[in-house]
């Protein structure tokens, strides 16, 4: 009879057997199955909306003004979220660029906000399950 071995599984930690080669256990690799076919999906349509996108968005989220505007409201804002309080690192415009009253306050200071990654998808309304993307 072969010596059956259990490990954790890191997701529940609940114990499991060690077969297979499975890292997780049944019901967490079904899960895990699911959340990354959902993030999967979740990038198709991402890359469909940047096609669509205009270049000029773009531009600006790459632009020298624009990463030194938003650094140094990370740093005046203390690297913290403005709503949960974690560490923040995207900087959210409230009025979004895409308008036009958004594109006019793109670098105002009262348009911005520090968010975490969270926080930010949650404002995007791009929650899924578990995860954030």
């Amino acid at each position: 009879m072969p010596d059956l071995r259990f490990t954790v599984c890191p997701r529940c930690k609940r114990l499991k057997p060690q077969l297979g080669g499975l890292r997780y256990c049944s019901e967490c690799e079904a899960e895990v199955k699911r959340e990354r076919a959902e993030r999967r999906d979740y990038k198709r349509e991402y890359e469909k909306r940047q096609a669509k996108e205009d270049p000029r968005y773009r531009r600006f989220y790459k632009s020298r003004e624009w990463r030194m505007t938003s650094r140094q409201y990370a740093v005046d804002h203390g690297h913290r979220c403005e709503e949960c309080g974690a560490v923040g690192t995207d900087v959210h415009h409230v009025q979004p660029i895409q308008t036009e009253e958004g594109w006019r306050r793109r670098f105002d200071q009262s348009n911005l906000r520090l968010l975490c990654v969270k926080c930010h998808n949650k404002a995007h309304g791009r929650e899924f399950g578990q995860f954030h993307v």
